[in-house]
């Protein structure tokens, strides 16, 4: 009966275990924020998992397994042992095996230590059986992390693609924008010394000069802009995204449904929510048709949420748009393979009204 307060301790006491736990991580929590320390949130767990819960199953029987067998098997082993030293002690002076009977010291010895040598390889050999199928049960229990593995390997591939897009991507905007104009600046300058080396009028050709030194510097700006916007850095996502729709050239409005408390995007969550609205913008335009689009941001539980709502035509079920795979790094798929990465989720799911909405999820550090 000892072991009914056990019993009743363990059935009444440990369903509160995850609840104090939650007590104790909220207290932890407060003091952190109290010692202006930021503690990073942890993305929540399924409650119950079929492949960890058949892992647990497999160890504790391999467990048991390996308890009797050291028990059983290891108490007749050392058992014979240690009988040659304590066979005579007993009734007759004999040590019987079944229906063999012997006195002699010699076989005793002999028989007993040779099956003491025999268990313990049983012993030995059962444990590494043992070891094996613990180790086997492990590894197929991980098939998800292989998967994980793999799909890991995958977004490395498609974010490398995606470095060298952007690559490409700059080396044309500084080509087509900035460098084109400074070659035109060189040749007005080239004119410049020409027309007052023999004495003429240089004011129009001083104008030119002005004229293209303010289209590079504008290029330039442009292509800043495209890496890292100035306004994201200086006033924070809100006022980019109105910068952006601003510069779109279509109507739109940018909802800000968070609370200034809970706003600790970093710097490289905020600048992939600044893509996927550029993004989503020229899905919306280009593909779409859309004249009038709203970006919402707003908090859901430990997550940041960009919404963007077009009163375009929609999507074909065959439009790329919809593949959720991709290996050209760019566009929604290399989107998604950067959010993948920093813990965020980017769809693009179909609204009531028969349009679309491109939404990206963020987790806050």
């Amino acid at each position: 009966m000892a072991f009914i307060p056990g019993l009743v301790a363990t059935v009444i006491l440990l369903p509160w275990l995850p609840l104090s736990a939650r007590v104790a991580d909220l207290v932890g929590r407060l003091a952190a924020r109290w010692m202006k320390v930021r503690v990073p949130r942890r993305r929540a767990n399924r409650w119950f998992d079929w492949p960890q819960a058949m892992e647990l199953l497999a160890q504790l029987l391999l467990a048991f397994a390996a308890f009797a067998l050291v028990v059983a098997l290891g108490t007749i082993t050392v058992f014979l042992a240690v009988i040659p030293f304590f066979y005579r002690n007993s009734v007759g002076g004999n040590l019987s095996f079944g229906f063999w009977e012997t006195g002699w010291a010699p076989a005793v010895f002999t028989v007993c230590w040779t099956l003491t040598i025999c268990g313990a390889l049983l012993l030995l050999y059962a444990s590494w059986l043992i070891t094996g199928c613990s180790v086997a049960s492990a590894v197929l229990s991980n098939t998800t992390t292989s998967e994980e593995v793999a799909e890991l390997t995958r977004s490395r591939a498609v974010l490398a693609d995606a470095f060298t897009g952007e690559r490409h991507r700059i080396e044309r905007e500084l080509h087509d924008g900035p460098q084109q104009y400074l070659t035109a600046l060189q040749l007005n300058v080239a004119t410049v010394e020409l027309t007052a080396g023999n004495g003429g009028d240089i004011t129009r050709e001083l104008e030119n000069i002005k004229v293209n030194a303010r289209r590079a510097l504008d290029a330039l700006r442009t292509t800043v802009r495209g890496i890292y916007p100035q306004v994201l850095a200086d006033r924070g996502l809100h006022e980019a995204l109105q910068e952006l729709v601003a510069h779109s050239g279509i109507d739109g409005e940018v909802v800000d449904l968070r609370t200034v408390a809970t706003e600790q995007l970093t710097d490289t969550s905020a600048l992939l929510l600044y893509h996927c609205s550029a993004e989503g913008m020229t899905n919306a335009v280009r593909h779409a048709h859309a004249d009038e689009l709203r970006i919402r941001l707003k908090n859901e539980r430990d997550s940041t949420v960009l919404s963007i709502d077009d009163n375009g035509v929609g999507l074909d079920d065959d439009s790329p748009l919809m593949s959720t795979s991709g290996t050209s790094g760019t566009g929604l798929a290399g989107l998604r393979e950067r959010a993948a990465a920093l813990g965020g989720t980017v769809t693009l799911t179909p609204s009531p009204a028969d349009n679309w909405t491109t939404r990206l999820e963020m987790t806050l550090p």
